[in-house]
This record gives structure tokens, sequence and C-alpha cells, in this order.
């Protein structure tokens, strides 16, 4: 499945290294990237994301067996799980080895995300909101896959050259006769986004943090982690 190109967030692929981190509290990990000349990019918030997947699971097997080229689509929203919402955007995330790019497609409907949507219920919803990108996105393939959630603070340093975020009360849900709480992992999610020419420079900040790189995918942890 070849992926639409459109206008890309970022027009060239750079690379979004993953650090899970189990033995640090927030705020002293928070403090350690300040220490180092880092700062926020603006308040923290509450993210949404509905994956979606076709019926053999392409996604999730591409990203189990580490193929080098995989396709990734999910709706985000910001704030609260359940309730109305009127701003959503589709991405579409493309990889390329260790490299990635991603593309918006952003979507001003409203409609009502309520924990009682059966997994058909579900679907249906995703094919009316997406509807209007059906030129230019395989909708009609696309099912619900995974549903998670977490708290995502975004941070920068000073020369705008690396960005990082930090993932905290991740929560998956399963979505078969309703939307349900299954799993909180209490782990902290970092993400480091940087242009191919500053992978050295961000080699040496990891190294002084003396923290390693994790395979991690929020998607594929929503699979295992809800029997899908």
């Amino acid at each position: 499945m070849e992926p639409f190109m459109e206008k890309a967030v970022n027009n060239t692929y750079r690379f979004e290294r993953k650090i899970v981190i189990d033995s640090h509290s927030y705020d002293d990990l928070i403090f350690m990237f300040k220490a180092r000349g880092f700062s926020k990019l603006f308040p923290e918030r509450n993210v949404c994301n509905l994956y979606l997947d076709d019926l053999n699971h392409s996604a999730y097997f591409d990203n189990i067996l580490g193929n080098s080229k995989r396709l990734k689509h999910r709706i985000r929203w910001y704030g609260n799980l359940f309730g109305i919402v009127k701003k959503i955007t589709l991405e579409q995330k493309i990889k390329r080895g260790n490299v990635g790019l991603k593309h918006n497609f952003k979507i001003e409907k409203e409609f009502d995300f309520s924990p009682t949507l059966t997994f058909s219920q579900l679907t249906k919803l995703v094919r009316l909101i997406l509807k209007d990108l059906n030129d230019k996105i395989f909708i009609d393939i696309l099912y619900p896959a995974s549903i998670n959630t977490y708290t995502r603070s975004y941070y920068s340093d000073a020369f705008n050259r690396f960005r990082i975020t930090f993932d905290k009360g991740i929560k998956y849900y399963s979505f078969q006769n309703r939307i349900k709480l299954e799993k909180t992992d209490p782990r902290i999610i970092v993400e480091i986004k940087y242009d191919n020419e500053n992978d050295l420079l961000a080699s040496q900040i990891l190294e002084f943090f003396n923290f390693r790189l994790s395979k991690n995918s929020k998607y594929v942890n929503g699979v295992e982690c809800t029997k899908y």
C-alpha cells in the first residue's frame, strides 16, 4: 500500500529515536534535560490516538518483523478521550529504515466519541469522518486497531536541532462490545526527533545521560495488551 504524497509536516526524512524509562521519576527526568539547556516548547497536553490497520494487520506485522519500509495511520486529537471531539488529524507515518516522515490531514468535523461504541460502530464512524480523504488514503481498507492516551510534554534545545517529547500515564483501551481501559503503562517514553546531520551529536547527548535507545511502539503495545 503506497502512501499518498501530500505536503509533509517535515519534508525530509528524519530520525525518531525512542528511550523507555522506568528508573527515574518524571520530574527528575525533566530536570536532567533542562540542566542541559532544553526548554519547554508549550504546555503539556493529553494526546488521544486511534490507530488504523487493514484486516491483515500489515502495519502491526511490519513493525514486529522489522521491515525497513513501513506505513502507519492514526487519528489523533487532544484533550479528553470521550465526549464531543471537534478537531482531529489523520497522521500518515512513513518509515524507511531508521528515518521517517509524516503527512498530516486536518479534519474539522464534530463527533461524539462514546465509550459505548462497538467495533462495528467505531468502523462506521471512522469511515464517516474520513470520507473526504477517500481519494488520497485507502480509507475503505483501514479499520480501528488500537486506542491509547497519554500526557505529553514538548521540549527543544536552544538551537531547535532536537525536539524531545516525554510521554507519561500511557493507557491502552480495548474495544469489542464497548471501549474500556485495558492496561496502564507506568513507564515514561522519551522520543527524540532530529535531522540526519545531527545524528552524531544526538549520540553524544544520549551517551552523556547514559540512556540506551529502545525499540518501542505504542501501537504494537496496544495491540498486544488488548489481545487483538
